[in-house]
């Protein structure tokens, strides 16, 4: 079976999706991923196969990003298109925001597999788009009408597919329940660490010897490194945490929809006043509410069935 992931998003999304990546290739299938140039050492590191995507760094302020978001992404369509005509896969399997994967799957009758990095959304749990994004309507309009397919702006940021995986336990996604039998909730993935080829752009400070200050941890490592995970709220290490039992206090910079279900499930606790830290810290590691709280999910994240369960699902989609 050959399948095709295309990750083009950051490098907490191209991280989450290598055990799977693994697991297929263990089972003796052909992968390549389809990243942008930063990523290739990462993708190598696990014998896949590599498709440079072409990428344009963001330079601009907040009312620019999605004008470059769909420009940068747009590029990568014919990339896509020429490398399934010129190597069809069985099975294309795609990060949610990676919208030129699905265009080009369904231009060519390739089956699909949307890989959803955090919460799915549905009439009880809807995506808002934000007025932002609205400034990419005609870009997204012209798009469509040249290639001849139909695109939305609600579809390019969220249409699901007859298979979706969901990369959290369905007990860790809003309105879990009111999700079909498409949409299938496998729980964050567990996979080997991956050496990661880095430097630091910046010099240490010195601290006290009881805090430990390193250039990069890499982040499936960090739950296991101490009793509270504290952290900006960024899906990898939020799921890593859960996914081995370690209570969290999330200051919220990447995610205040994740800090918020954090604290809704009582899996720790948010800080909004970086002088309450200490105290949260605390608290977290002293409640045993908190604790038996993340022991549930963690078993809720073995259930879910993690990439032995995604792996067979996307073999089924190829069949």
């Amino acid at each position: 079976m050959k399948v095709l992931f295309v990750v083009f998003t950051g490098h907490d999304d191209v991280l989450q999706k290598l055990p799977l990546v693994e697991e297929l290739l263990r089972r003796g299938h052909d992968v390549r991923c389809a990243t942008a140039a930063d990523h290739a050492a990462l993708v190598g590191t696990t014998g896949a196969g590599w498709v440079e995507l072409p990428y344009q760094p963001f330079l601009g302020g907040p009312e620019q990003w999605f004008p470059h978001w769909f420009a940068a992404t747009r590029a990568t369509h014919p990339v896509l298109l020429d490398e399934c005509r010129r190597d069809r896969p069985d099975v294309v399997v795609y990060s949610d925001q990676n919208w030129p994967a699905k265009v080009v799957a369904r231009q060519l009758g390739i089956p699909a597999v949307r890989a959803v990095r955090l919460f799915a959304h549905n009439e009880h749990f809807p995506l808002e788009i934000p007025d932002r994004a609205r400034k990419i309507e005609d870009d997204c309009a012209r798009f469509a009408a040249e290639q001849g397919v139909a695109l939305t702006l609600e579809s390019l940021f969220d249409e699901p597919e007859e298979c979706d995986l969901v990369f959290v336990p369905r007990e860790f996604q809003p309105a879990g329940d009111t999700f079909g039998e498409t949409v299938h909730f496998v729980g964050p993935p567990a996979g080997r660490l991956v050496d990661e080829y880095w430097t630091p752009r910046y010099e240490l400070p010195e601290v006290s010897d009881a805090i430990d200050v390193q250039p990069w941890f890499l982040q499936p490592a960090d739950p296991t490194r101490t009793p509270v995970l504290i952290t900006g709220g960024d899906s990898t290490s939020v799921l890593g945490a859960v996914r081995e039992g370690v209570p969290l206090v999330v200051v919220p910079v990447f995610s205040d929809e994740i800090a918020d279900r954090v604290a809704d499930l009582g899996l720790g606790e948010r800080v909004d006043d970086l002088q309450d830290l200490r105290a949260a810290v605390d608290r977290v590691s002293a409640g045993d509410r908190i604790r038996r709280n993340v022991d549930r999910m963690r078993a809720a994240v073995h259930r879910a069935g993690g990439v032995v369960r995604a792996a067979d699902l996307v073999e089924a989609v190829a069949r």
